[in-house]
This record gives C-alpha cells, structure tokens and sequence, in this order.
C-alpha cells in the first residue's frame, strides 16, 4: 500500500473469528474473568444476569445497540441484542455490565441523591471490566487466531482512545477557548481546527483527505469536554491494572459504592488510583 487514509485503519488486520458462545458461556467466560474484584461482585452479578436484568435477544422493532439503565431501588436492566456468532457480544455483555454492577453497587451504599457519580467516571468500571476479559482471554486462548482478534481488538481501542478521542477533546478545548475570549465560531473555523489537529495526530504518514475537515460533526462532540476524555482515562485505568498486576478488589469495590461521596475528592485523582 503507497498510500494509507483514515478509512484504511478503520480495517480489522485479522479476519473476524468464527465463534459460537451462548448468552450462558458468555456470562461464565466473564465471571471467570472479573474473579479479582471478589465473591460478592461474582454472587450479585450472576443472579443478576441470569435472572431478569437482560433484555437479551434481538426481536422485531427493537432499538439496536446495548446500553444500561436504572431507577433508584430497581435492578439495573441492560438492554442488548446478542448474538452467539458474534464474538464481541461478550465484550458488549462484559462492558454493560459493568455499568450495571457499578449503579448496583453505588445504590447499596448511597442515598438516594448521592447514588449517582460523576460522568468522567462513568465508564470506567464497564471498560475496566473489557480490560480484565481480554486479558484473561488472552491467557486462556491458544489459538492462533483467537489471539491475533484479541490483539487486534487492543490495537484499535488504543487508537481510538489514546489518539481519536484525546484529538477530539483538544479540538472542543481549542474551539471553547475561542469563544470565551470572543472569537468568532465558524464552519471555517471548525474546519482549519480540525485540520491542524489532523495534521498533528496522524500526519505526515497519513493521507489527510479534505472530506476529514468536517468530521467533526460526529454526535459525540455535541456533548462537554469531560465525555470526549472519559475513554482516554478508560483505557489508562484499565491498561495500568493489568499491567501493574496489583488489583486490590476492595478498593475497587469502594470505589463503585462511592456514588457522588467520590465528588469529596476529584474524579481525576480516584481514576489516577483506581
């Protein structure tokens, strides 16, 4: 290839592994692998998935995607559309949990107006929990294959993290700070930012092409700051436990009960510990 653009890196180097895992494998492959954060994670979370939290399977008129959601003295439904043969449904099923355990948690050990937690924590126990399966499955798995996707899979959230979401937050901090000394926010604005910022991230290996220059309308940066540093902390958090091999599960569970108490300190210092 003479030439690499941004679409080409958004191509899985390894061809998509051919799998078969029911919903009940999946919750054990999990379970298996969250072992360190303790038997009382394991217990609520077993009953939890294999009782009515999970709306699991596809069905007709049913919104795509996965997402978690709770009330304050209800169980923290998932909402997913599994799929056996689609081996990152585990990830799916690993990551919404993960947001689930963490409202369970905070509920048992807060009030109600201190059950909540701040957003730039929010999705660090669920990826937390993606980080603690791909190692375990990277343990596990002596199959060629097996372990080029998990590899593979760890390659791009590392780009999609460390570098796509990081840019994405300097360009709303570049854009923000225009505003408030009075500059004026236009589409050519927008447009010379991103650039720049493309330049500098991905730039001079890569073919920066012009219709780039407006990929900056993507959803995500309709939202503040925090949520566009969220996964670079995600992936910091996740990757230091695993490669420091210290993980003390009290702590994580402290953590998780915290709810809004955790506004005592900065969120930035407890995911800096986590």
């Amino acid at each position: 290839m003479d030439d690499i653009h941004q679409y080409d890196t958004f191509v899985s180097m390894v061809p998509v592994v051919q799998t078969k895992v029911t919903f009940n494998e999946a919750i054990n492959l999990i379970l298996k692998a969250l072992k360190p954060l303790g038997a009382d994670y394991l217990r609520t979370l077993d009953n939890g998935l294999r009782s009515r939290w999970v709306d699991r399977y596809e069905t007709k008129g049913k919104r795509s995607g996965a997402f978690a959601s709770s009330s304050y003295g209800n169980p923290p439904y998932i909402l997913m559309n599994y799929k056996a043969d689609v081996f990152s449904d585990v990830f799916t099923l690993a990551h919404e949990a993960g947001h689930s355990m963490h409202t369970w948690f905070a509920q048992k050990h807060q009030s109600f107006q201190d059950y909540g937690y701040p957003i730039f924590l929010a999705e660090v126990a669920s990826t937390f929990n993606e980080a603690l399966l791909t190692h375990y499955l990277l343990e596990q798995a002596d199959d060629v294959q097996m372990r080029a996707y998990l590899i593979d899979r760890q390659i791009e959230d590392i780009r999609q993290t460390l570098f796509r979401q990081t840019m994405f937050a300097e360009f709303e901090k570049e854009v923000h700070e225009i505003e408030e000394n009075g500059g004026p926010l236009t589409l050519e604005v927008f447009r010379e930012i991103y650039r720049s910022l493309f330049d500098a991230y991905f730039g001079p290996h890569f073919v920066i092409d012009d219709e780039l220059n407006i990929e900056w309308q993507v959803p995500c940066l309709t939202r503040f700051l925090s949520s566009l540093c969220r996964p670079f902390v995600e992936a910091v958090v996740g990757e230091s436990v695993k490669f420091r091999g210290n993980l003390n599960h009290a702590d994580s569970m402290s953590r998780i009960s915290a709810g809004l108490a955790v506004a005592a300190t900065e969120p930035h210092d407890v995911a800096r510990s986590w």
